[in-house]
């Protein structure tokens, strides 16, 4: 493994202005080179949020069809949903992984909400 403290002294004493080549001199940023040496070895993380989102969303879905707990599903639901919009927000400027999370956690939970609310209408407009 190349130290990169090594690189940076080696493009150094190549563009110190007593070496130029063909008397072109080489200028090199150190400040940018050092950024991207350390931007290319940082791994992306997957963002917190988007998981969150996805488990929020799957357990208010699971939990709708549990006779006592079911009223704790609209919450989750919606918390699935808020916390996969904020997830792509962040994704999108971060540039982290997850945003597949965050969108399967929209879906889950929008679509469990949008059914909630037919079945509410359904249930109202057969009992009036």
């Amino acid at each position: 493994m190349i130290n990169c403290r090594f690189i940076l002294a080696f493009l150094l004493f190549l563009s110190s202005p007593e070496i130029t080549h063909a008397s072109y001199p080489v200028k090199i940023d150190t400040a940018k080179v050092g950024a991207s040496i350390h931007q290319a070895d940082a791994p992306k993380k997957k963002n917190k949020l988007a998981q969150w989102s996805l488990i929020l969303a799957a357990g208010g879905f699971l939990l709708t069809f549990v006779p006592v707990v079911s009223i704790l599903s609209p919450f989750m639901l919606v918390g699935g949903v808020v916390t996969g919009f904020i997830a792509l927000g962040q994704i999108r400027k971060s540039r982290q992984k997850g945003s597949g999370l965050a969108i399967a956690g929209l879906i889950i939970g929008g679509v469990s909400i949008l059914i909630a609310f037919a079945a509410v209408v359904v249930l109202l407009s057969l009992f009036n």
